[in-house]
């Protein structure tokens, strides 16, 4: 096993595919990626219907998930403006780390406000169902509006929720003891990661020869 430098970033390909994550192999990215799928599934307005109850409660739950947001970001912000003050007052930060840290702010602070703009229209529209008669149809049209710009504030938020980005690979490789039949080793297993504890790479060795021994293999060494 050993590792290498990467670059650090979080991205999300046209079909979807996250890179550049930490993943642990705890299942916390899996389960931020189950809502993730969830949030954007929400926002969608292919599958609505001019019925209020059905509306108000599909509008419920994207408020209250915004309302989680704004907390998450409030919070962000407040913590990326600290940062940058620790590091602006410190006597050998570097211009790019102020820069780095200063960007971080603009994002926490851009995505709040999008966030609490969010908020406001999905309670107007709330506030629709209750005129008498209920506006169903107006809630409908403002809806799928509103769905146009949600998946790119829901991929740039969930890009701070996915932080920090790994900075290394670890990278398990097995060969046959004298290396007989391969005269190289063969990778079976990488885990991207910024920081690791040494019981945790036991863990996963241990997997790695429990498998082995399914398949009659010994294991030998570290």
């Amino acid at each position: 096993m050993d590792a290498f430098d990467i670059k650090a970033a979080l991205q999300e390909s046209v079909k979807g595919v996250w890179n550049g994550d930490v993943d642990m192999g705890d299942g916390k990215l899996e389960s931020l990626r189950v809502d993730y799928e969830r949030r954007k599934s929400l926002c969608k307005g292919n599958d609505l219907k001019a019925d209020g109850v059905f509306l108000e409660l599909r509008l419920k739950q994207v408020i209250d998930a915004l309302q989680e947001d704004v907390k998450f970001l409030s919070d962000g912000l407040v913590a990326a403006e600290q940062e940058y003050e620790k590091r602006f007052n410190a006597p050998n930060t570097s211009e790019h780390l102020l820069k780095t840290l200063c960007w971080e702010r603009v994002e926490f602070n851009t995505l709040l406000q999008q966030a609490q703009c969010f908020l406001e229209k999905y309670q107007t529209m709330i506030s629709c169902l209750h005129q008498q008669p209920p506006w169903e149809k107006d809630v409908v049209s403002a809806f799928c509006n509103v769905e146009q710009d949600a998946p790119v504030y829901l991929r740039n938020l969930f890009v701070k929720k996915r932080q920090p980005a790994a900075t290394h690979v670890l990278l398990f490789l097995v060969s046959d003891e004298r290396r007989n039949r391969k005269p190289y080793a063969l990778p079976v297993q990488y885990v991207p990661y910024k920081s690791i504890k040494d019981q945790f790479v036991r863990d996963l060795t241990n997997v790695i020869k429990g498998e082995m021994k399914k398949m009659n293999l010994r294991p030998v060494g570290k």
